[in-house]
C-alpha cells in the first residue's frame, strides 16, 4: 500500500485491449524463468525457447478468462499475458508508474527480462515503477495465479465464483521527479463548515502545496514537513447528501504535479444505535451485491454500475453493500454522484488463517489499499 500512487485527475495512459495469454498450470514461466526470453547461453551458445509470447492467442484486458474463453471457464491456476508498447520520456527526470486496478489473485510482473514486482489482492489497485526498466520498444510478461489457498485473503473455501486473470484497467502514470502521492480531504467530524486536508508526497521534503476548490474561490498553502502534512480551515460547503449529493473539484498542485478529485462534504456519527448523516438520523435501506455479471464476470461498466444503483432506488433504497471483496472504484465514484451509501469490504471471509503472519499482513494490506482508493468518498 505505501507504494500505492494516486490517480485522480490524473493524465493516464491506457494499457487496456489485447494481450497475449496462455494458461501456464504448472507455473513454467516462474521455475523455468521464461521471462528472460534468453536466445544464447553465457557461452553464446543458441538456446531453444520454450515459450513464443508473440503467437499466443489474444485475450481481452480488462477481462476475466473464465467468460472469455468457454475451455478456461473453471481454470484456477497461472495465466500469463503479453504486450509489447513503445515509450518515448515528455520530460526531464520523469518518473513512471506501472498501475493495475485490480488482477485476481496474485499477481508477478517482468517488463524487458526483469522482474519488477509481486502483488497479493484480486481486487485493490497497486502501483509498481518501471522507470529503470523502460526501453524505447517494451516487452511486459505477467503471470497471474487465480488459484486458492487457505493462506491466502479469501481463503480455498468462498461462495462465490473464483474469476481469474487481469479484470480491471491497467495503464502507465507518468509523474515529475517528486510527485502527490495522496491526499485524503474531508469534512472534519462533527463540524459542518470546518475541511480537514492531508497530503503526502512520495520524497520526504520540506515544502509547500496548493490546495484549490475553484468554485468556492478557495485557495490555501499545506505546509510539508519530511513529505506530509495537514490543514483545517473554515468554509461555506454545501453539504453532501442523499437528496442533494453535491461535489466539489478539489485541486492539489506542487510544482508540476497536479492531482484533482469531486469530493464530497459530509459528517457521519454513531449515537447509540442511530446513524447520523450531517446530524440527521438516518434508517438504512438497502442490498448485498456481487460484483459478477453474466457475460463479463468480475469485469464491469458504468452502465451496469449505473443500473444497479437504478434498481436500489426503484425499491426505495438508499444503500448497498459491495460484498465480499473491493468493487471498482468507479461504483464508489458513482454513488458519490447520485446519492447512495456504500459499505465496502475486504474478503476477510470465513476462515482466515491469521495464526500465519503472512496471511495476515496479506490481509492488512489490502485494507490499507482500498482505504487509500476511497478514503475521499462520500458515499463510503
Amino acid at each position: 500500500a505505501d507504494q500505492l500512487v494516486s490517480i485522480e485527475g490524473r493524465s493516464l495512459e491506457s494499457l487496456n485491449g489485447k494481450f497475449h495469454f496462455t494458461p501456464d498450470p504448472y507455473e513454467s514461466c516462474l521455475r523455468a524463468r521464461w521471462f528472460e526470453e534468453k536466445t544464447e547461453s553465457e557461452k553464446g551458445l543458441p538456446l531453444p525457447l520454450d515459450a513464443d509470447f508473440d503467437v499466443w492467442p489474444l485475450m481481452n484486458v480488462p477481462g476475466c478468462w473464465n467468460t472469455e474463453r468457454s475451455d478456461l471457464y473453471y481454470y484456477e491456476n497461472m495465466g500469463l499475458y503479453y504486450k509489447g508498447f513503445t515509450y518515448k520520456s515528455e520530460q526531464e527526470g520523469e518518473r513512471v508508474f506501472l498501475h493495475f486496478e485490480g488482477s485476481a489473485y496474485r499477481t508477478y510482473v517482468f517488463l524487458n527480462g526483469k522482474q519488477v514486482g509481486m502483488h497479493d489482492g484480486a481486487s485493490t489497485p497497486f502501483s509498481m515503477e518501471v522507470t529503470s526498466y523502460l526501453q524505447k520498444q517494451n516487452r511486459l510478461i505477467i503471470a497471474v495465479d487465480a488459484s486458492r489457498s487457505k493462506d491466502r485473503v479469501p481463503m480455498d473455501n468462498t461462495d462465490w465464483f473464483n474469476y481469474g486473470g487481469i479484470y480491471r484497467d491497467v495503464m502507465l502514470i507518468r509523474t515529475p521527479t517528486t510527485y502527490i502521492r495522496n491526499f485524503y480531504t474531508q469534512l472534519k467530524p462533527k463540524t459542518t463548515n470546518m475541511i480537514f486536508a492531508s497530503v503526502t508526497l512520495d520524497t520526504p521534503l520540506d515544502t509547500t502545496v496548493i490546495y484549490r476548490i475553484a468554485e468556492l474561490d478557495i485557495e490555501k498553502e499545506i505546509p510539508i514537513k519530511a513529505g506530509t502534512g495537514s490543514l483545517e480551515f473554515e468554509a461555506d460547503v454545501t453539504l453532501w447528501s442523499l437528496e442533494n449529493p453535491q461535489l466539489y473539484e478539489v485541486e492539489i498542485l506542487y510544482g508540476d504535479d497536479r492531482v484533482c478529485d469531486r469530493i464530497g462534504f459530509r459528517d457521519i456519527q454513531v449515537q447509540g444505535t442511530d446513524i447520523l448523516l450531517n446530524g440527521k438520523s438516518l434508517f438504512l435501506k438497502g442490498i448485498s451485491v456481487h460484483e459478477d455479471h453474466i457475460d463479463l464476470g468480475k469485469t464491469t461498466n458504468e452502465a451496469i454500475i449505473r443500473a444497479t444503483i437504478a434498481d436500489l432506488k426503484e425499491m426505495g433504497g438508499n444503500f448497498l453493500r459491495l460484498a465480499h471483496y473491493p468493487h471498482t472504484r468507479r461504483f464508489a465514484q458513482i454513488a458519490d454522484e447520485l446519492g447512495v451509501l456504500l459499505w465496502e469490504e475486504i474478503p476477510v471471509y470465513w476462515a482466515i488463517n491469521f495464526t500465519n503472519e503472512e496471511t495476515y499482513q496479506d490481509a492488512e494490506n489490502q485494507l490499507s489499499e482500498l482505504v487509500l482508493r476511497d478514503r475521499n468518498r462520500a458515499s463510503v
